[in-house]
This record gives structure tokens, sequence and C-alpha cells, in this order.
């Protein structure tokens, strides 16, 4: 039987479109979800479990490579969000463009737009170009042909790279919420103290 399941299974993985084999693929091999019951009823465990594999204490060396690949990837998002973070840092003090630059540059597009339309009715037809020019020779000289080009200098800015420090000690602790103080020790304190008085 294990043999027969072998063979569909290179059967399948040959001969099938890869699109349709790894739709099949994923109905067949979906993993169980967890349960929110489940869940919450091993929170406690598994919390207990990772912080013990923090401290290099693990049960077993698949569950080591796990949770390396769970800490590699972990760590890869945590710089991304970083530098996302930090660079947006710098666009907050800049306000989107107001209202009244959006119009000007709308009504610089549409004069321009306009002079196109008048320079377009202003053109002399074709005909005309051609024969009422024929008369007139132009005189050739190598001004004609050589191009002259000036080039202007410009204070062009280039982009800068910009240096992140992910390993500043602020970006530690960051979205982490800070631990409140449980009131009962206060409190159990507070009654010790007044039973000594009585």
């Amino acid at each position: 039987m294990d043999i027969s399941n072998n063979i569909d299974l290179i059967t399948l993985e040959c001969l099938t479109n890869p699109g349709f084999y790894d739709k099949y693929n994923l109905k067949k091999n979906n993993p169980t979800k967890i349960s929110k019951a489940d869940r919450k009823f091993y929170k406690k465990r598994i919390i207990n479990e990772t912080k013990k594999m923090l401290r290099n204490d693990f049960d077993t060396p698949a569950l080591k490579e796990i949770f390396n690949e769970y800490v590699i990837s972990l760590v890869d998002y945590f710089k991304i969000v970083d530098k996302r973070d930090i660079l947006q840092e710098d666009y907050k003090n800049n306000p989107p463009q107001d209202k009244e630059y959006y119009d000007n540059v709308l009504d610089e597009i549409l004069d321009i737009s306009d002079n196109n339309l008048n320079n377009l009715n202003n053109l002399i037809s074709p005909n005309e170009l051609l024969f009422n020019n024929a008369n007139e020779t132009k005189k050739i000289t190598l001004d004609n042909f050589v191009v002259k080009h000036n080039p202007l200098k410009e204070n062009i800015i280039y982009p800068e790279k910009k240096e992140i420090n992910l390993k500043e000690s602020s970006l530690k602790t960051k979205g982490i919420k800070p631990k409140k103080i449980k009131s009962t020790r206060i409190k159990s304190s507070v009654k010790k103290e007044n039973i000594d008085k009585i």
C-alpha cells in the first residue's frame, strides 16, 4: 500500500501541471490549525519553553532548528520595522504640499496646453512651406552644421544613503509594554504594618 502511494506521488509530481500540483499538495498536506482553546490551554507551557530555549536549553535538536528559524525571522522583521520607522521620522516633519501648490501646477499645465493649441493654429500649411520658399536660397555655412553646446553648471543634489544604527539601545525594548507594578505586594506590606501597630 505504501509503494502505491509513492508511485501516485511520483506520477503527480512528474506528470501534472505545477500549478495544479501545488494546489493538490496544499490541500493534502495542510497542517492542522491550532484552536484558540488549545492555544489558551498551552499558553503558559509555550511561554515557559520559549524562555528555556532563549537560555539555550533545548529538549530536542528539531526544536532547536525550528526555534533558530523563528528567531532569525523575528530579527529580520524587527530590523525592517525599525528601519522603516527611522526613515519615516524624516518625513513626519514635512507636511504634504497644500492645495494652492497643486492648483498652481495645474494652472501652469493648462497654460502650456493652451499655448500649444494656439501654436498649432498659427502653423503654416505644408504647401505654403514647400512652394513659397522655393525661390529663397539659404546661405550654407559651417555654423549650420556645428552644434554649439554650452553646458550649464547646476548644483545637482544627489541622494545620499542614510546610515541607520539598528543596534541603538532604544530599539531593544521598542514595542514592549512596561510591566505594571503589582499592587498586592504594597497592600500586603501595608497590612503587616497595620497589624504591627495594633
